[in-house]
């Protein structure tokens, strides 16, 4: 699961420029949540994705440092 967090269902893993294809993915998610809520859903989105992906991040880092 954190995997698909860190990622964001794998678009951060497609070649060339993953990190362009993982903003690309984003977009429209971002685009959603406007339409359901305006731009304070957003911001909350936007919360909730950063400390869920310091979460992700975290699990998926901690067995390198071994």
């Amino acid at each position: 699961m954190t995997r698909l967090i860190t990622t964001f269902f794998y678009t951060g893993l497609l070649r060339p420029a993953p990190g362009t294809w993982g903003s690309l993915a984003a977009l429209p998610a971002g685009l959603i949540l406007y339409l359901i809520g305006g731009p304070w859903t957003v911001l909350i989105g936007t919360v909730a994705a950063y400390f869920l992906g310091r979460w992700a991040v975290a699990v998926e880092t901690a067995g390198a440092e071994k």
